[in-house]
């Protein structure tokens, strides 16, 4: 499906059925198999680099892939009775938005001063956040799990 403006209708959007074509849309990895070691070291190195790869922007240069206004919907210029209404509500909203920028810089700023990541294993020396990371999986049969729960009572 895809929105498309229809002119009969002041260029409202509407829904209409489009024909996909998945080789365009969807990206089926075929890997040698005689050059791969193990399956799940393709796996893993497959989802690591996946989560490397940039993604083509092109698609925002296009101006025709960008959707439109509709006529009806667009602003119309205060006029002069109803404008002190529109022309406060404008103001307010630009002053709450320059409050809530300003406790959110505080905020940010007494966070950096007085707090600090709790340690676990998990976070690491100092350093290692430029590294890259890798995703990996294990299969744990169902056994050491209940294990591990009744050892802790849980």
């Amino acid at each position: 499906m895809e929105q498309v403006a229809d002119e009969k209708n002041g260029g409202q959007l509407e829904w209409v059925r489009t024909e996909v074509d998945l080789d365009n849309h969807v990206r089926v990895p075929s890997p040698d198999l005689n050059q791969v070691e193990s399956a799940d070291m393709y796996v893993e190195d497959y989802v690591s680099n996946m989560s490397r790869t940039k993604i083509s922007m092109s698609i925002l240069s296009d101006p025709d892939a960008l959707p439109t206004l509709p006529a009806s919907k667009k602003q119309k210029p205060c006029s002069s009775s109803g404008g002190f209404l529109q022309r406060f509500i404008r103001l307010f909203s630009v002053l709450l938005i320059y409050w809530n920028t300003l406790v959110d810089a505080v905020m940010f700023l007494i966070t950096i001063l007085f707090l600090d990541d709790t340690k676990t294993p998990l976070k690491g020396p100092s350093g290692v956040g430029s590294t890259p990371r890798r995703i990996v999986h294990r299969i744990v049969s169902l056994d050491d799990v209940k294990l591990v729960k009744n050892a802790m009572n849980a």
